[in-house]
């Protein structure tokens, strides 16, 4: 679900994956595997020009795929109802522009519980729809991890309700392999949560741990 007051900024982060994409897999059945470019210099992924660039050639061959959001903030059903009773609407961006307090917004992420995640139905979904490519969020701007990291307990293993034991991305990597779909992660650089990201003199500690 994307938010709607941000026509704009999600363009440029769907220009700015490109260059940010780790796919895996191979291309869908219509489309032959492209050939993958040999690591070293000039294939810096943060610098490269998406739209030129032969690591990309699969991105601008296959033009169609599935981006999922998919978080803690989804717990939250795109509402926050607001002390004074008025509503808030938003999806990814929900937190920072409801202005939900850290601990409100972590209470709500406790009870996080997506056991209904079917990762074969969204490759099936995605490959009958003709797409090549699956794109979901490992970590939004919120800072929420949805994969057990060693880095910090903010994540779908240590602060939800979800089995402990699943992993959903790497289902969907297992799934998308099988159906010959390529996979990517977005993961931002961003992070409202950590304690060190906003700050000059701390940002160096939290890009260690990024």
């Amino acid at each position: 679900m994307h938010s709607r007051t941000r026509p704009f900024r999600r363009l440029r982060v769907v220009v700015a994956l490109a260059a940010l994409l780790l796919a895996a897999g191979g291309s869908g059945a219509a489309a032959a595997p492209s050939p993958r470019p040999a690591e070293g210099p000039g294939t810096n992924h943060a610098t490269d020009d998406p739209f030129t660039a032969p690591r990309t050639a699969w991105w601008r061959t296959d033009r169609f795929g599935m981006f999922i959001h998919f978080g803690a903030y989804s717990n939250l059903e795109g509402e926050y109802p607001r002390p004074d009773g008025t509503v808030c609407r938003n999806a990814e961006w929900i937190e920072r522009e409801c202005g939900i307090p850290r601990a409100e917004y972590e209470k709500q992420a406790a009870t996080f519980d997506p056991s209904g995640f079917d990762a074969e139905a969204i490759v099936r979904t995605a490959k009958e729809a003709g797409q090549r490519y699956l794109v979901i969020t490992a970590k939004h701007h919120d800072g929420y991890a949805m994969w057990p990291t060693r880095q910090n307990t903010w994540n779908l293993r240590d602060h939800s309700a979800f089995d402990k034991r699943r992993d959903i991305l790497a289902e969907l990597k297992r799934a998308a392999d099988a159906a010959g779909i390529r996979l990517g992660f977005y993961y931002s650089i961003w992070d409202w949560h950590d304690p060190d990201f906003a700050g000059p003199a701390t940002f160096p500690r939290y890009k260690k741990r990024m």
